[in-house]
């Protein structure tokens, strides 16, 4: 995603349908200037090139057990068993979305 939240641009750059995740790291040393670029972004600031981004077809993340977001939601909920720590692994699922369009449709409205 290029997005994230309200429109903060995370990942400007890169292509929604390249099929690979794009995962910014923002080293601790760096805090302060991530702290700076989100006050900052709308006035059209840059991504700072000092956030790298790396890229894979599958993530693994070594999960501590503290709750993370999926979506929208907070795993695990306040309702479940607290999960041993482990490891999270995600993929990519090509063409896991499909959307539907009228076949007459208008040409400028595909285009947003």
């Amino acid at each position: 995603m290029q997005f994230i939240g309200p429109n903060l641009p995370l990942a400007p750059n890169i292509l929604p349908d390249d099929g690979v995740f794009h995962v910014v790291m923002v080293h601790d040393h760096d805090r302060e200037k991530l702290h700076e670029h989100l006050a900052n972004w709308q006035e059209g600031a840059l991504w700072p090139s000092e956030f790298k981004t790396s890229q894979g077809a599958q993530l693994e993340i070594e999960w501590k057990g503290s709750p993370v977001h999926i979506d929208d939601k907070v795993w695990p909920g306040e309702d479940e068993e607290p999960k041993p720590a482990g490891k999270i692994k995600l993929t990519i699922e090509p063409k896991a979305i499909e959307f539907l369009v009228p076949k007459d449709l208008p040409e400028s409205a595909l285009q947003r």
